[in-house]
């Protein structure tokens, strides 16, 4: 497994990034962009980025806030994050110097591209195919879904799918309606979003985590193994009129998946 840090840089930020990937793989592989939560890029988006290697991807874990920067309290998570949120055409230029970062490597296939995020980093990724970049495919967990530059017609391009908690206070059901709306204006082919019911901010993947998006007692305990709630999102039926959206296979390509439930086991 290769492992490295990699700087790049968006206007005069320097940003620090972590890449991972298969040394031993020779063709081009799909590459997927992982955006950290409010807490900044730490070690479960790099964990993610890991498994994604694993599971035959060049991934890249993005750094959001510059220099690594991790938050240490909530108050300091608020400012980091509130900041590139009220300033979307920074944190679009950030998001889109991670990709170009990626897409630059030889060791990617350019035309299979895509994004996850987790919490703050879902909506990033949101904001990059927003932005109209050219992902595959982009997913969304546990990600605010408003913002200030709503998607313009025929510029998103992305599948997206959005996976959320019924009672997550962070998306509520008016949030969700107008993210619906906003998809459907946009003329979004194809996009869907997964509500889990009687599940907070944050969802059963964080369980087992130290530092979580989200304080403990948010999260209600989980109706199914730990991750598998979010494993769901790459699992379940995509394809409600027989030609819907299939993450896995947008991102990574039918002919290199490994295994049924590759991208399933990479949301643990």
């Amino acid at each position: 497994m290769h492992d490295q840090d990699i700087d790049y840089r968006s206007e005069a930020v320097t940003l620090r990034g972590h890449l991972a990937f298969d040394e031993t793989a020779g063709d081009p592989r799909p590459g997927v962009l992982v955006f950290h939560e409010g807490l900044g890029l730490g070690d479960f988006a790099i964990a993610r980025a890991r498994k994604l290697a694993e599971l035959g991807y060049v991934a890249f874990a993005a750094d959001m806030f510059g220099d690594r920067r991790q938050a240490h309290s909530l108050q300091e998570a608020t400012h980091l994050v509130g900041g590139l949120r009220n300033d979307p055409q920074t944190l679009r230029a950030r998001a889109r110097a991670a990709l170009v970062t990626l897409a630059a490597l030889p060791q990617v296939d350019t035309s299979r591209l895509g994004a996850i995020g987790f919490c703050f980093g879902g909506s990033v990724a949101l904001e990059l195919a927003r932005d109209g970049a050219d992902l595959a495919a982009v997913v969304s967990f546990h990600g605010v879904l408003t913002n200030q530059m709503p998607a313009v017609r025929g510029k998103l391009t992305a599948r997206v799918l959005v996976c959320t908690g019924a009672d997550d206070p962070l998306a509520p059901p008016e949030h969700i309606r107008a993210f619906e709306e906003e998809m459907r204006s946009a003329g979004v082919q194809d996009w869907q979003v997964v509500s889990y019911g009687n599940t907070l901010h944050g969802l059963p993947i964080r369980r087992r985590m130290v530092r979580s998006c989200a304080p403990r007692s948010t999260t209600r305990r989980p109706t199914a193994a730990p991750g598998h709630r979010c494993a769901a999102c790459l699992r379940r039926p995509f394809i409600p009129d027989g030609s819907g959206l299939n993450i896995a296979k947008a991102v990574i390509g039918v002919t290199s998946l490994r295994a049924n439930g590759s991208a399933r086991s990479a949301a643990r």
